[in-house]
């Protein structure tokens, strides 16, 4: 087998990160299909919106986007700003990430290798509001006006060797406390259609539909979304 391809217009190293909308499938089994494709829609725009020249937008994979940037840095602070923005779209689920640095293999259209591998199981792995980074411990946190915490080294699904993960809250308002266990929308004072207390706790909801099916099996639901907000 060639170890050359026609289609590779270039090779190096690279960060990649992977971004996408936690809770989607949740979001299109209540609200629909539509909604959900002018979720994912306007999710793409606003990354578009915040690239820098270095950045670049490889391709949307249903309610994710694959990106590349030049350092580990320079893609970290990309997901803060798309999460920044996402911030101020009331009703977008929250996000969550995975960036990796390694070689990349660029074509036209896409980008390939192991780094893109990794980058993609970490996303997976991520809690809303989360980022996971792969690698050496980062020496630019500070610059990044984040705080990251070792999770250790792990083994990935496909991934020949254990990687070392660290992980940042990009959830720094708080928003996690703010979804709507059903949905998984982002819920603010302004789009609060109902709220109940269950077992001491205060939860939200973006419409009446969502809190009607929250009332017939609320464990499953506070079990799934995993944190909600303490009542006022």
């Amino acid at each position: 087998m060639s170890t050359t391809c026609e289609f590779v217009i270039s090779s190096g190293e690279a960060a990649v990160a992977f971004v996408d909308l936690s809770g989607f499938t949740a979001l299109t089994e209540v609200h629909g299909d539509h909604l959900a494709a002018e979720t994912a829609e306007t999710f793409a725009q606003l990354v578009r919106d915040v690239l820098s020249p270095e950045d670049r937008l490889v391709k949307t994979i249903g309610d994710a986007v694959l990106l590349t940037s030049p350092t580990r840095l320079s893609a970290v602070q990309l997901v803060q700003r798309i999460v920044t923005v996402a911030e101020g779209v009331t009703w977008l689920p929250m996000l969550r990430a995975g960036v990796s640095y390694g070689p990349v293999a660029f074509t036209s259209t896409d980008v390939y290798g192991a780094t893109v591998n990794v980058a993609a199981r970490v996303a997976a792995t991520a809690e809303p509001g989360q980022l996971l980074l792969t690698g050496s411990p980062p020496d630019f946190a500070e610059r990044a006006g984040l705080h990251f915490a070792s999770l250790g080294s792990a083994e990935l699904k496909n991934i020949a060797h254990p990687v070392q993960i660290f992980s940042a809250v990009l959830d720094e308002h708080g928003h996690r406390a703010h979804v709507d266990p059903v949905c998984r929308m982002h819920i603010t004072a302004q789009s609060i259609a109902t709220a109940v207390i269950y077992r001491g706790r205060y939860h939200r909801f973006c419409s009446l539909t969502c809190g009607k099916q929250f009332m017939e099996q609320p464990h499953e639901f506070v079990r799934a979304v995993g944190h909600v907000a303490a009542a006022p």
